[in-house]
């Protein structure tokens, strides 16, 4: 079978992480921005959810059968007795802790239904009208956090007889593409500037 064009093995984990698609305003090739089976996750990343699970009285797991690890180990890592509420349309290994009892008492859910839909119920209980109004109201701001959080800065140093450039506008040096791929000069992939300049140690995952 021939190889894409657009194939790239990722330096990391061997996967090929583009998109297919490039960048309207540069040209350079899109990369995804989620986690696939076999791919690698950041320390800090996993070390934070760790620290905010171990102290959560009560979980909230959205749209997920929680089948991959580490991050499945989360759900119960938290205050004990464990009250859990997951939220998915599909049955998860987990769901019989939803519908554990202490002292008569249901600890957690189980909603089969939509996400978005449920979250509203539960911020229409938490927020006062005027509260919620703000609130989605400002989902766009969030939202614009939120992406900007996505997306890893890189510069291009250029080096010349003359100077050193930084590539920022068109037809002045590498362009950068919202992946943060060189698409012109030496074209070194973001992953390859990671390792130069020391990327962060990574935590392996499985599907098992």
């Amino acid at each position: 079978m021939k190889k894409p064009k657009h194939a790239k093995r990722c330096l990391q984990c061997g996967l090929n992480h583009r998109t297919g698609r490039r960048c309207v305003t540069c040209s350079g090739h899109l990369k995804d921005t989620i986690i696939n089976f076999g791919d690698d996750l950041e320390e800090h990343v996993l070390s934070q959810a760790e620290h905010h699970s171990e102290r959560s009285d009560l979980v909230l797991s959205l749209g997920t059968t929680m089948a991959v690890t580490p991050a499945n180990k989360l759900i119960t890592s938290g205050v004990k007795p464990t009250r859990l509420v997951i939220c998915n349309r599909q049955s998860t290994d987990y769901d019989k802790i939803c519908r554990r009892k202490e002292k008569g008492e249901v600890l957690g859910s189980r909603v089969y239904g939509d996400c978005d839909v449920l979250m509203k119920c539960i911020m229409s209980l938490l927020l006062n009208t005027n509260e919620l109004i703000k609130w989605e109201s400002e989902r766009g701001v969030r939202m614009e956090g939120y992406n900007a959080q996505r997306t890893v800065p890189l510069t291009v140093l250029h080096t010349s007889s003359s100077n050193t450039k930084t590539g920022s506008k068109a037809g002045k040096g590498p362009q950068i593409s919202d992946s943060g791929e060189v698409s012109s000069g030496e074209r070194r992939s973001k992953r390859q500037a990671e390792q130069d300049s020391g990327r962060p140690k990574r935590v392996k995952h499985s599907n098992k």
